[in-house]
């Protein structure tokens, strides 16, 4: 496997009898340095259970700029290939697009939020 023969693949995700809607509930937990705290929304369309490997690098957090705060990650399927960096590193994103076919990627979202609009110092008797 690639990542045996390439140390810079530290990182590594074994998926079994795995839906599509439960690895992408468990990207954030099991990728935290590329996926922060947007959640990631299955929107491939594959019905069943799959089995497969990822092997990656590990990552630094990227930034959270005030354009990023409003999006979320969508997993969608594409084969496009991107060029590969010269260390032999390999993102999250680039071993989930080259190892399965699919795609990830930032989209902005509605997302639900809770506002308060008043606080009473002294609370009401029920």
């Amino acid at each position: 496997m690639a990542a045996a023969a390439n140390a810079v693949l530290t990182q590594s995700i074994s998926c079994h009898n795995v839906a599509m809607a439960q690895f992408v509930s468990s990207l954030q937990r099991l990728a935290p340095s590329y996926i922060d705290r947007r959640p990631v929304v299955d929107e491939t369309g594959i019905a069943g259970t799959w089995d497969f490997d990822l092997n990656f690098s590990p990552a630094a957090p990227p930034p959270v700029t005030k354009e990023s705060e409003s999006t979320d990650s969508s997993i969608s399927s594409d084969r496009r290939v991107e060029p590969s960096d010269p260390s032999g590193s390999v993102s999250l994103s680039e071993a989930i697009r080259k190892q399965t076919g699919l795609k990830l990627k930032l989209q902005k979202r509605s997302m639900p939020a809770l506002v308060i609009d008043h606080v009473n110092e002294n609370p009401t008797d029920n």
